[in-house]
């Protein structure tokens, strides 16, 4: 498996960790549906 970079970003927010925490991950593929439902559990 190879290794996914996340970000961490607050969003509704100007004060950093004060909004509604998300993790974005920047790629110029889409992961397969399995690696998606993978990392929701």
């Amino acid at each position: 498996m190879t290794a996914i970079n996340v970000y961490h970003y607050d969003a509704f927010s100007t004060i950093p960790n004060q909004g509604n925490p998300a993790g974005v991950c920047m790629r110029d593929i889409s992961p397969r549906r399995s690696q998606v439902q993978w990392r929701t559990r």
